[in-house]
């Protein structure tokens, strides 16, 4: 594939790569071939709609093409990484940030940028974070008796019973229920 900079009206240079069938994305606006071009501002733009309206899935599935045609384009790996932690999954976070880094490197001497270190520095909290409240949810979970189908917990508790229950039925394919009551 290619990554064109820039593009004008009857562009030569994108006449001869649609005509070939070749892959290029366009940073910046599409003058010509709008549908069929692949651009970075549209991309980068929707996934982060896609964080915002916390379609983590969308958003993860938006970066992974993205990232693979410009992966030196930080927004994506930050988005990746962002949906990847809110999908319960800060060990794959990690993992990117660390493949990242190492082409960071190796094709352009550089390191990550603060941004970057920040999404990597929350997902090895959430990582640990996790874990310790894994530990607390079957430790309150395992002194309930059988009478008792309900328990008092915090929000972040809470969401992290969602994330496990969502991969349960992931795996289980079969439906589940939650609830989830304030009182005030």
């Amino acid at each position: 594939g290619f990554i064109v900079l820039y593009s004008k009206q009857d562009d030569p240079i994108i006449d001869y790569l649609y005509s070939e069938g070749l892959l290029y994305v366009l940073i910046g606006k599409a003058k010509q071939f709008a549908n069929q071009t692949i651009y970075i501002d549209i991309c980068k733009s929707l996934a982060l709609r896609q964080l915002e309206n916390e379609r983590w899935n969308d958003a993860l599935y938006i970066c992974e093409k993205a990232y693979r045609l410009a992966p030196e384009i930080e927004e994506f790996t930050i988005c990746q990484m962002q949906a990847l932690i809110n999908l319960g999954m800060p060990n794959q976070a990690i993992k990117h940030y660390e493949d990242y880094s190492v082409q960071l490197w190796k094709n352009y001497n550089l390191h990550p940028s603060n941004a970057v270190e920040q999404v990597y520095s929350l997902a090895q909290h959430t990582l640990y974070d996790t874990q310790d409240t894994i530990e607390k949810i079957v430790s309150e979970l395992s002194a309930l008796t059988e009478k008792r189908r309900s328990f008092l917990c915090s929000l972040p508790i809470f969401r992290n019973l969602v994330q496990l229950e969502l991969r349960q039925m992931i795996r289980s394919k079969q439906p589940s229920s939650l609830a989830f009551l304030t009182i005030k």
